[in-house]
């Protein structure tokens, strides 16, 4: 039949019958009644370590009906044939995992009881914890389902948004100011495309604790409906580093970046407090690649000036000052290219010195190196693996990374600077999300550990991208940082979207002091040789500082050993496993015994050994992990002081 017919069938059937067109419509549009909380049966999925209820849980049926549990870990289950009778759930979570039975299947069997409840402990297998969802309608929707306590989120009688992406923020006239790109609304599958604000309450001024969540108050039009925020003509518009400029006055301005999706368009954007849009007051420099100029800002002192540095790996910096963010030809780059030059002008284009080394700095007017450019340098051989600035390298592992998005920034409790970034063409397509420590803002970033995953096998992954921490929220002086993503199946290979999550930004929490979180960091030579070996938190201020000699735990971890430094009457550092017993000694850093062989804690091609050389005539000491070190006048020991992890880059 033609699709006249079909539509006109349900008319005659209503004819036949003696309904009315109307009532038969509204029969077949109008819901079932609520179903009262005593008559649903509560699942509570918790976290079996920290008994926090976990979101985004699947509880799945036999006859696959899927039930995802809400930002309290609560799932409103109710079939009506199946109520108070037994109730196999397959359980399953990205990150989290559940026993199996003697089939192999993970899942329990519960009497599904009306006003009845069951909890179910799921393993944390990711170092990170899954909190809640930030955005999105019906956040603790099975909660309220159930008459559960809930925060209060939504804002009330306005419109909810369903999905967007984004959530960059910073503190903005006494509130968090909040940023997103795309935007969907429960009106009609296409939304507002030209960025989307919204204010939040600082926590001490009657804001969410941020373990519960985040209760925005967006910017909306006349109707009520969020609006967008880009007085820009183009079609789509995405709105990022947002940074608090000051002019000479020392007045200070709101400032983003846009770009025109992936378009190689963009500017440079001013809030407008009056009219509460933003417009264009400035250009993007020409030919920079999109990810450099996108993500979160962090702010740094160098040699008696600050700066704003852009991008995931901070290699694009403006001053702070207004005049300089205005003016993108005053902005430097870090790159190996020589000024003004591209990678079209081939191997002339790469600075080194007399001795072939490459030499990285900042510059203006100069073409920066995107992470695919660099790693289509190394497969050419123009440049080496370890002559990149930064190389990630899985420290569990071993294996070399491809990094996608991510931010930088000041961590207290660790005393450095710590980047979260997403892993490209991992376990998933982009939803690994990594953990590095730098020493500076630039790094060097070399070991990486997986802190959160969104795979479970290779056909059911799910995208986690635009990874960005929300340093104003860390607790307990750092020690417990949070970051959020968008969570979309545009980026994985789940074959169905998950409801109410897909397309929205989740929450999760880091404890810097989980024992599972373990990375070295540099151990530095002090002065001109590598008599005394220390990692930054031993530096003084204005020391003399020589190369990086290995990498090694600043801090104890399963399998380590303390290795101890002290002075002699001599002025000797020497360095040993075994405490002195007169001396007053300090732990220089951690390391694998010389002897483990196992190597339980780091693959092997990442570990060396680190061998004392002594001077025959005055007893002087170095360290060095080169089995034969070509040093006039100095000997070898022939036991090993421990094992370390090896530098895999050259840069300092």
């Amino acid at each position: 039949k033609g699709l006249a017919e079909r539509i006109a069938l349900p008319w005659r059937v209503a004819a036949w019958c003696g309904v009315g067109p109307l009532m038969l419509w509204l029969a077949a549009a109008a819901p079932a009644g609520p179903v009262p909380p005593q008559q649903c049966f509560r699942i509570s999925v918790v976290d079996q370590a920290s008994s926090r209820g976990v979101p985004c849980v699947c509880l799945r049926t036999v006859d696959r009906v899927e039930y995802w549990t809400d930002s309290a870990g609560e799932a409103a289950f109710y079939e009506p044939e199946l109520m108070g009778r037994m109730v196999f759930f397959y359980v399953e979570s990205y990150g989290y995992s559940y026993p199996t039975n003697a089939l192999g299947l993970a899942g329990v069997q519960l009497v599904a009881a009306p006003g009845g409840h069951a909890v179910v402990k799921v393993k944390r297998e990711n170092i990170a914890e899954r909190i809640y969802r930030c955005t999105g309608e019906g956040i603790y929707r099975d909660s309220e389902l159930l008459g559960l306590p809930t925060p209060a989120i939504q804002e009330a009688g306005k419109e909810p948004v369903v999905g967007q992406d984004g959530g960059l923020m910073l503190p903005f006239r006494g509130k968090f100011l909040w940023s997103w790109g795309d935007t969907v609304g429960a009106n009609f599958p296409l939304g507002v495309f030209k960025g989307v604000g919204a204010t939040s309450d600082f926590p001490e001024d009657g804001g969410l604790d941020p373990d519960v969540g985040v209760r925005y108050h967006y910017f909306r039009d006349a109707k009520g409906g969020v609006r967008a925020m880009v007085n820009v003509d183009a079609p789509i518009v995405w709105p990022m580093a947002p940074r608090l400029a000051v002019d000479k006055d020392g007045h200070e301005h709101l400032l983003m970046n846009y770009s025109q999706g992936y378009e190689p368009h963009g500017g440079i954007l001013e809030f407008d407090e009056p009219s509460g849009y933003f417009r264009r007051v400035g250009d993007l420099p020409p030919g920079s690649p999109f990810q450099y100029l996108c993500s979160a800002v962090q702010c740094y002192r160098q040699q008696g000036r600050e700066y704003f540095g852009f991008g995931p790996w901070g290699a694009v910096r403006s001053g702070t000052d207004l005049a300089s963010n205005l003016d993108s030809r005053t902005w430097q780059y870090f790159t190996c290219l020589k000024t003004g030059a591209t990678l079209k002008d081939g191997a002339g284009a790469f600075d080194r010195d007399a001795g072939g080394a490459l030499r990285w700095a900042w510059r203006t007017n100069a073409h920066i190196l995107a992470d695919a450019e660099q790693a289509q340098l190394v497969r050419e051989g123009t440049l080496r693996p370890e002559e990149r600035w930064y190389r990630p390298v899985e420290v569990n592992t071993g294996a070399d990374c491809l990094i996608h998005d991510g931010t930088v920034h000041w961590n207290a409790y660790r005393g450095r600077w710590i980047c979260l970034r997403t892993q490209s063409f991992g376990d998933s397509m982009v939803g690994e999300v990594l953990y590095f420590e730098g020493d500076t803002p630039l790094g060097p970033w070399c070991f990486c550990q997986k802190v959160a995953t969104h795979a479970k096998g290779l056909k059911d992954t799910y995208g986690f991208y635009s990874v960005k921490q929300q340093p104003e929220f860390d607790k307990d002086g750092g020690r417990i940082v949070y970051f959020e993503g968008a969570f979309s199946q545009a980026f994985g290979a789940r074959p169905v979207p998950i409801p109410r999550y897909d397309y929205n930004e989740l929450m999760y929490k880091l404890d810097l002091a989980d024992p599972r979180l373990f990375l070295p960091v540099p151990v530095y030579a002090m002065g001109d040789d590598a008599s005394d070996l220390r990692t930054l938190r031993d530096i003084e201020r204005k020391s003399r500082i020589g190369g990086i000699v290995c990498f090694a735990p600043d801090r104890p971890r399963a399998g380590t050993v303390p290795v101890f430094a002290w002075g002699t009457d001599a002025g000797k550092t020497l360095l040993s496993r075994d405490k002195p017993a007169r001396q007053a000694a300090r732990v220089a850093f951690y390391a694998l015994p010389a002897e483990d062989t196992a190597l339980s804690n780091a693959p092997p091609s990442m570990t060396v050994l680190l061998y004392q050389y002594r001077r025959v005539t005055t007893g002087q000491t170095l360290y060095s992990t080169e089995a034969a070190l070509a040093k006039a006048g100095y000997v070898r020991q022939a036991k090993p002081v421990c094992r370390v992890w090896r530098m895999p880059l050259r840069f300092n």
